[in-house]
């Protein structure tokens, strides 16, 4: 088994925000070695930061997207090389 996890980090908040958050996770039964492709379907509440009133909102701006086993920056346990991608999207 692996666990596919999706983080978000909000680039340009306005506001103080998590480092990054987890916005999404797929546990996936599959063989060592083979390839599979996972699809994630993010909500607008999920980029959203909170004003000081604990108000949720959506700012426009850039957000990084990073997909893989563990979290984004962490170190490999072994040798091999992370299998973590990431992106940016700009929300409008």
């Amino acid at each position: 088994d692996e666990v596919v996890e999706l983080y978000l980090t909000d680039v340009e908040a306005s506001v103080p925000v998590p480092l990054r958050k987890l916005a999404g996770f797929q546990r996936l039964h599959i063989k060592p070695g083979a390839k599979k492709t996972v699809t994630f379907t993010l909500q607008p509440s999920q980029f959203a930061a909170f004003d000081d009133q604990g108000k949720p909102f959506v700012e426009p701006g850039r957000f990084r997207i990073a997909v893989g086993g563990k979290q984004p920056g962490q170190r490999p346990l072994s040798t091999m090389e992370s299998n973590v991608v990431e992106g940016e999207v700009e929300v409008c």
